[in-house]
């Protein structure tokens, strides 16, 4: 009787996610009206090549994006690095750390840095027209993230972020903050695992005189490990401007030292970049503390992009 609250907690998420899809036509007239969309980019190279579901996985340093509740499965100091190479000389990185205690929870900490290469600034003349180059300008994303997870019961953990943004376009700044609210349940199946994380809440990024709404987003998922080797997973997401979106992911580690991962993306209502573009892959390499993983991400028209991570525990 004690778990019968919390199933129910899970059943209303679940009835939540997938009721508050957006009721509008298929020319998504407000897709893309959010700010800050940078925080939508996934973040570690096994998480991606999982089909982006990884909310009841939460293993691992990368959790600090993913479910901050997720930090209480972290038993040892962990570091992880990523780099993605993305679209048009666009590069996405992420660095965190998470800190586990033996009486006060764990924290971690996060960086997110999306940036590219100088932009050339051009001159008009009194009509228009090119006059030449006037210098450059930089473009860049960044979020710096304090998070905090805590087990509450012997199966519920629960956590918290706080997103620190600041947006550069040239001479044009925003700033902003969110937070992201996590909780994962052990489920009365052995090694099933339930996780839900509302992501991005907080007021509208002030960008000079403009405010535009964060990307708030309702994560819920389940992962299943069948003989510790073989992990499936699940993650329902329920974008505020866009349609629900649903990821699928396997892992399968050979003697716990070399790992296959193999996901799938399915945007429902519109498939805009083909339906290979949901496809997600990858692979892992695990020695002692040290580790390494890759993830290739298509993308369609718009074209390919790799994730390589580090980890390192102490």
């Amino acid at each position: 009787m004690r778990k019968s609250p919390y199933l129910i907690m899970i059943f209303c998420c679940t009835f939540l996610t997938l009721s508050f899809q957006p009721l509008y036509a298929d020319t998504h007239p407000r897709a893309g009206t959010t700010g800050a969309t940078f925080l939508k980019i996934g973040v570690g190279a096994s998480p991606m090549s999982m089909g982006e579901a990884f909310v009841a996985v939460a293993d691992d340093a990368n959790t600090i994006y993913w479910n901050p509740a997720g930090l209480n499965n972290i038993s040892q100091p962990e570091i992880t690095a990523m780099h993605n190479e993305w679209f048009e000389d666009i590069r996405y990185e992420f660095l965190g750390y998470v800190q586990p205690t033996k009486r006060f929870g764990n924290f971690g900490i996060g960086f997110i840095l999306l940036h590219m290469s100088k932009i050339t600034r051009v001159k008009e003349d009194e009509l228009g027209l090119y006059a030449g180059k006037a210098g450059t300008f930089s473009v860049s994303d960044k979020s710096f993230i304090l998070a905090y997870g805590k087990e509450i019961t012997d199966d519920i953990s629960s956590g918290i972020s706080l997103k620190i943004i600041q947006q550069i376009n040239a001479d044009v700044k925003g700033t902003g903050i969110a937070f992201d609210l996590g909780c994962l349940y052990k489920m009365p199946v052995d090694n099933l695992m339930a996780g839900l994380n509302v992501q991005n809440i907080g007021p509208a990024i002030k960008v000079e005189k403009e405010r535009f709404a964060l990307p708030l987003n309702i994560k819920l998922g389940f992962s299943y490990k069948i003989r510790q080797s073989f992990l499936l997973a699940i993650d329902l997401n329920q974008p505020v401007d866009n349609y629900l979106n649903i990821g699928l992911g396997s892992e399968y580690w050979f003697k716990n030292i070399f790992a296959l991962r193999l996901g799938y993306k399915y945007q429902s209502g519109a498939n805009d970049l083909g339906s290979l573009s949901g496809l997600r892959a990858g692979c892992g390499f695990r020695w002692r503390d040290y580790g390494i993983d890759y993830a290739f991400v298509p993308y369609g028209e718009l074209g390919n992009t790799h994730r390589i991570s580090l980890h390192v525990k102490f």
